[in-house]
């Protein structure tokens, strides 16, 4: 990765860049700026077949707009690798939150291909039984700052008993991963075997989203103790405290303890999830 300050930046080291890149990361500039002019250089040097784009709102006074930038780069037939960041009014947490998921969603596209080839290296009977390890099914959710978020999780078992303890594994590139560092609160949603709301609890939190959008728009919820949502088509639920978290090579494994909870449905059987590979949730 580099980062070039636009109003330093000379045309021999915009050549050099464009040589060594592949996606084009560029915040718009002020109007009748150096930077304007580096970005016009940039467009023009840039190609089809070896570059990718994607534009961010400086959210400057007397910028250039973000659909200009778009409309420029896409006459010279360079291609979005990620959707533009377009800021209307102010810059919110919210804002904020999807900048932070544009970026892991470009680096999720960046390494999908490496990823791909790796998977087809693994061993297909160890990957099969590795698919064996059952779990159930799961709608983790969280509030930071007065953001929500919530995603689909398998990854997740018990890790202690003294104080009551679980673990759960989030991938790096997962957009919610900012709110569930060391320190930061969850509620786990446990889903019900058979219960259609399941199904269509799964369905809405498994849909693409846009960046900083609001996931539990429209889902019936109501507010627990740590701010997060709890799910009314869940069964039971679990609030926790994230106390520790290991490096585990794509994912972080994080120690949560359990602070609090409730059974909704005295008795429901938690959904169960099985995979035909293990090489994916």
């Amino acid at each position: 990765v580099e980062m070039h300050d636009l109003n330093a930046v000379d045309s021999f080291e915009i050549t050099e860049c464009l040589a060594r890149s592949t996606v084009l990361s560029i915040c718009t500039p002020p109007l009748e700026s150096d930077a304007a002019i580096a970005v016009a250089n940039i467009i023009a040097g840039a190609s089809p077949k070896e570059h990718k784009f994607v534009v961010l709102d400086s959210c400057g006074e007397g910028q250039q707009p973000v659909p200009l930038l778009v409309n420029k780069l896409a006459e010279q037939g360079i291609e979005e690798a990620v959707r533009p960041m377009n800021v209307e009014g102010k810059v919110t947490l919210q804002v904020v939150q999807g900048f932070e998921e544009s970026g892991l969603s470009l680096g999720k596209a960046m390494t999908q291909k490496q990823k791909a080839t790796a998977a087809k290296k693994t061993d297909k009977d160890l990957s099969k039984a590795l698919g064996r390890i059952g779990s159930s099914l799961y709608v983790v959710t969280a509030a930071k700052m007065g953001f929500r978020h919530a995603m689909v999780a398998s990854w997740l078992t018990p890790a202690s008993e003294e104080p009551l303890g679980i673990s759960l594994a989030v991938a790096k590139d997962r957009a919610m991963e900012p709110l569930l560092r060391v320190g930061d609160e969850f509620t786990v949603n446990i889903l019900e075997e058979g219960n259609p709301a399941t199904r269509d609890l799964v369905k809405h939190f498994l849909q693409r989203f846009a960046p900083g959008a609001d996931r539990l728009e429209g889902v019936e919820s109501i507010q627990g103790e740590n701010g997060a949502a709890i799910l009314r088509g869940a069964c039971a639920y679990l609030e926790c405290k994230i106390v520790s978290r290991m490096d585990a090579s794509d994912h972080w494994v994080s120690v949560a303890e359990v602070v609090g909870g409730s059974v909704a449905k005295a008795n429901s059987v938690a959904a169960a999830h099985h995979r035909k590979v293990g090489t994916y949730y």
